[in-house]
């Protein structure tokens, strides 16, 4: 028999995790519109549209009170786990980059959101980045057209829409379909497959991102084959339970494979930093050979010259950085602006933040894995390839995926249409689909 007032705590925690979950939600959603409208008409290259000042202010309050709610959710958690812990070790490791930094370090800003998320549900955080993600490019994209944001193009004709780079503008509307498309766990209709479609040819014609443009079209396969062939095959119902000598090949292929992406993001940093580290001019570099590949040559240059120039530390260090996105393109400047997320973490972060980041992103493939959202694992898997050349990795407003490492993966789920009596692990199974 339950207490009278062990029955009235119960009750006042969960109005405090439902009043918390609110809060969180309305700042997650302030400090996302607050980054993506930094990068394009708050910038003070373009226009005072709003005053800047005030809005430090706000946004300085915002970070704070993330912080604020980290704490207070692991108090109210009320349980030592190997997840608890693990948000208290992000949320001690963010007051400590908010000190060597400052408050506007994305690695400072990723596990303060990180540390906030423990416990609260994924769909609602990607849903949440999905709705402000839209509406506020949009919104940039109409103020770019009507002139209160520099409406800027490259001497190669590369379109911002409203953004500081194309690039950015590119990776803006990736992320966003990816969030959309993990949503639906890959199980796409004829209208996304569509919108990926007008999205690959408007990014060629217009922006010319070219690492997105791969990322895209790996994206459209990937997707593709997921539904065609991994999907259909799960829900095959099994005829037998006999274990063959194939079966036995397929098992271990499949342990392989899986050991593969779910280390994926490690393995991409030690071969982004081997390359790194070992750029040459030599002609028969396959960097060198093709002028196609000049993109990764100048990750690789510009990556090599920040390990050369800046000692690596524990906490990171401040690294003067120019690009020439927008309007940012001084005369007589050289471009110097670390994109490889690997090297940049590494060197303006330092190792701590590196190896940090190396294993939530472990443990987010890993659960993944073991809860069966194999379409978010495909993403993971393709932004652990794409963070060899862009920057986005640690950058949790454009990958969210990043922040929902502690939080309830409640995304839909492929269903076995196997009964309890034809499995030898029986009612483990859910349910089949009907």
């Amino acid at each position: 028999m339950e207490l009278p007032y062990a029955s009235a705590h119960k009750t006042a925690l969960k109005r405090i995790r439902f009043l918390l979950d609110i809060v969180f939600c309305l700042d997650f959603m302030l400090i996302y519109s607050r980054i993506l409208i930094n990068n394009s008409f708050l910038d003070p290259r373009y226009s005072n549209l709003l005053p800047a000042g005030q809005m430090e202010i706000l946004f300085n309050v915002l970070v704070n009170l993330t912080l604020i709610l980290a704490a207070l959710n692991l108090i109210v958690q009320a349980k030592i786990t190997p997840a608890s812990i693990l948000a208290a070790a992000a949320l001690i490791l963010s007051v400590i980059v908010r000190l060597t930094i400052g408050y506007w370090s994305l690695s400072y800003l990723a596990l303060s959101l990180l540390s906030a998320s423990y416990g609260r549900s994924a769909k609602k955080i990607l849903v949440t980045a999905f709705l402000v993600s839209v509406l506020l490019t949009i919104l940039i994209f109409f103020l770019s057209q009507t002139g209160y944001i520099a409406y800027t193009v490259s001497e190669q004709g590369k379109h911002s829409f409203g953004f500081n780079y194309h690039t950015d503008a590119a990776a803006r509307i990736l992320y966003t379909l990816s969030i959309l498309f993990v949503l639906k766990n890959g199980l796409l209709n004829h209208f996304d497959y569509l919108l990926l479609l007008l999205f690959i040819i408007f990014n060629w014609l217009f922006m010319g991102a070219k690492t997105v443009l791969l990322i895209s079209l790996l994206l459209l396969a990937g997707t593709a084959c997921y539904q065609s062939f991994l999907v259909p095959g799960m829900r095959k119902k099994r005829k037998s339970e006999r274990i063959t000598f194939p079966s036995i090949l397929i098992i271990a292929l499949k342990s392989f494979l899986s050991a593969a992406l779910i280390l994926a993001v490690p393995a991409f940093s030690a071969v982004s930093y081997v390359l790194t580290s070992e750029y040459t001019e030599d002609p028969a570099m396959f960097y060198n050979r093709y002028s196609f590949l000049s993109t990764i040559k100048s990750r690789l240059m510009i990556g090599r010259k920040a390990l050369s120039e800046y000692r690596i530390s524990l906490f990171g260090q401040s690294v003067p950085q120019e690009g020439f996105g927008g309007l940012s393109k001084p005369e007589g400047s050289g471009y110097f602006y670390i994109d490889n997320s690997y090297i940049r973490i590494l060197v303006m972060y330092g190792i701590v933040i590196f190896l940090f980041v190396m294993l939530l992103f472990v443990i987010l493939s890993a659960r993944a894995l073991l809860s069966r959202n194999f379409y978010l694992l495909f993403i993971l898997t393709l932004i652990a390839f794409e963070s060899m050349i862009d920057q986005f990795l640690l950058n949790p407003f454009y990958n969210t995926f990043l922040i929902l490492v502690l939080a309830d993966l409640d995304l839909p789920l492929l269903r076995f249409k196997i009964s309890p009596d034809e499995s030898p692990v029986g009612a483990a199974l859910p349910p089949a689909d009907t």
